[in-house]
């Protein structure tokens, strides 16, 4: 924890288009790439032959709020959606996900997990069928909407109109600029296991416990921590913390980073 993955997405990030989620152990697919949700909406108020209520001191029609339902889309639809637009503009669209072993990624995938699996494009290799709450929402997101290439895209799939299926919201494919990033931790006792297929879908890195540096100079930071009327070098009092927690625990994933904690005006209390 504290390594500074998050921060570094964001930096790599920075001036994109990105839709951040963080799993958690109740996520599912629901809240994950979307479902119905009660809303409320005004609705003009009939009477029992249809006809509109008038009010008759302001003469205007009368109004009600109701409940109703709609499918609301979660990050992985706005994302989806987001990407699909810019394709052709050479833009790219970021989908983020925080902490992604600390939720059960089979449960929340599903069928999704076969999109991972790209081609030398970047596009899905195995497009999937939507259900149909998904397909309804994808049509009237891309109604009226043109993909450039939609040629060179039908190619890939050796059908004629892949393309046109995608729009129509009938098929799932993930376009190339679609960049799924994830972090997570594996210190966490929360998680759930992550099986070894979904594991090959991903590259990974790792990213070492370091000393923290300036992003401009590259400098070190030199934070300080008070300690009552002491103050001792961040970096070599997290050096020391780990030492101990190596010594007892034997574990590296549990020894803390240089961003375990935050500083202000570089010390911290």
């Amino acid at each position: 924890p504290g390594t500074g993955k998050s921060k570094t997405i964001k930096d790599l990030t920075f001036g994109e288009s990105v839709i951040r989620t963080t799993f958690h152990p109740d996520s599912d697919y629901a809240s994950f790439v979307g479902t119905y949700k009660p809303i409320t909406e005004e609705v003009t108020l009939r009477d029992c032959y249809g006809k509109k209520v008038i009010d008759e001191e302001t003469n205007e029609v009368v109004k009600e709020e109701r409940i109703a339902y709609k499918f609301i889309p979660q990050a992985f639809l706005e994302a989806y959606v987001e990407a699909w637009k810019k394709l052709g503009s050479s833009k790219k669209q970021f989908l983020i996900i925080e902490e992604i072993n600390r939720g059960n990624c089979a449960q929340i995938f599903g069928d999704l997990f076969q999109l991972l699996d790209r081609n030398e494009y970047g596009f899905s290799d195995y497009p999937i069928v939507a259900d149909k709450d998904m397909q309804k929402y994808l049509e009237k997101e891309f109604e009226g909407w043109e993909i450039t290439n939609k040629d060179e895209i039908n190619q890939f799939y050796g059908e004629t109109n892949m393309v046109n299926l995608i729009m129509k919201g009938e098929r799932l494919v993930l376009p190339s600029n679609l960049y799924i990033w994830a972090t997570m931790n594996t210190s966490d006792q929360s998680l759930f296991p992550i099986d070894s297929a979904f594991k090959r879908r991903w590259d990974w890195k790792y990213v070492p416990i370091r000393e923290g540096r300036d992003k401009a100079t590259n400098a070190p930071l030199n934070w300080y921590i008070n300690t009552g009327d002491k103050q001792y070098k961040w970096w070599s009092f997290i050096s020391k913390v780990n030492e101990l927690i190596g010594s007892l625990t034997n574990s590296e994933d549990k020894k803390l980073g240089y961003f375990f904690c935050k500083a202000k005006d570089g010390e911290i209390d």
